[in-house]
């Protein structure tokens, strides 16, 4: 009876400690959900933000392009402009020394032509608009410069997206690690 009453105790006491570890293993499951549900919500906010990331870099990626295509244009259109005024300055000095000339022989005649005055104020005019906008494509590309110079600059601080890759991929992992332990712990519950 002695032993009945030992073994009934015994048993008494092995089921107490087996229903104290069950509670510790549904407070640790719990514990865990939590965890992995935490984790699971940073992993999906990461890969939000790495994909606005990306969408930014690309969006950096063609306005440069874009950028840089405008400025390769404004820098044709300023040798353009720039080969147009030489040609009006050489125009200009070749008009002046025919002008020179003529009214070297005029005044030699002691007149002097209202057709040679016009002609010259109009060259004279021609010459101050094209190098006013030989001036607005300068400072025009010196802007353009300016900006690609920045969004160089911007895109070289772009390392934050493979560090936010690199921290996804962890957490992934301790994910999926988390994910094969609770699993573990359930088929033990089992």
């Amino acid at each position: 009876m002695r032993k009945l009453k030992a073994d009934l105790q015994s048993s008494r006491n092995t089921e107490q400690e087996l229903r104290s570890q069950l509670n510790s293993l549904i407070l640790d499951e719990e514990a865990t959900k939590s965890e992995l549900y935490q984790l699971r919500q940073d992993n999906e906010n990461l890969q939000t933000k790495l994909h606005n990331l990306v969408t930014c870099k690309q969006q950096d990626k063609a306005s440069l392009a874009s950028m840089e295509r405008r400025l390769t244009e404004e820098r044709k259109q300023r040798l353009s402009a720039e080969q147009t005024a030489a040609n009006l300055e050489k125009r200009k000095k070749q008009d002046e020394v025919t002008a020179a000339t003529k009214a070297a022989s005029i005044a030699a005649r002691g007149e002097c032509s209202d057709v040679c005055k016009a002609r010259r104020r109009d060259l004279e005019n021609d010459v101050k608009i094209i190098r006013r906008e030989v001036s607005i494509r300068e400072d025009r590309i010196r802007q353009l410069e300016r900006e690609t110079q920045t969004l160089r600059q911007y895109k070289d601080t772009q390392s934050e997206t493979e560090v936010l890759m690199a921290a996804l991929a962890a957490m992934q992992d301790k994910t999926s690690h988390l994910e094969n332990s609770l699993s573990a712990e359930t088929r033990l519950k089992l």
